[in-house]
């Protein structure tokens, strides 16, 4: 006769989650499972293996030069004279902003955003 205990263990060990969790608290041999899995450490330990999506960034042009200015993170414009300038300076600002957070922004989505004339939307991607 089988105890609710055990019935809980096999559900879990049915599904992929399951099966992780199971390994990891030893009630599954890594051998005997159908489907191989990278350890829980590698899946879910380090919030920068995350892939994040990446962050819109408007850049206003003009005969000076170009202001950016990223939605996410208000605390961040900059000027440059070049776009590529205000690219790389807007990325390494978003990088730095996301060292700061445990739980960083989700992006806002392109479609939420409305570009005046004389604008142009970039997606950063700042990982």
């Amino acid at each position: 006769m089988c105890c609710k205990g055990e019935r809980r263990q096999w559900r879990m060990q049915r599904t992929e989650a399951g099966a992780v969790v199971a390994e990891c608290e030893g009630l599954m041999p890594r051998s005997t499972m159908r489907v191989p899995q990278p350890d829980i450490i590698e899946h879910f330990g380090n919030a920068d293996a995350v892939p994040q999506a990446p962050y819109p960034v408007l850049y206003t042009l003009s005969p000076d030069g170009c202001t950016a200015h990223v939605p996410d993170f208000p605390k961040i414009t900059t000027q440059a004279t070049t776009l590529d300038a205000a690219l790389l300076e807007v990325k390494q600002q978003i990088q730095k902003a996301l060292r700061q957070y445990k739980n960083p922004p989700i992006p806002t989505k392109q479609e939420q955003i409305v570009v005046p004339n004389n604008n142009v939307l970039v997606l950063v991607k700042a990982s």
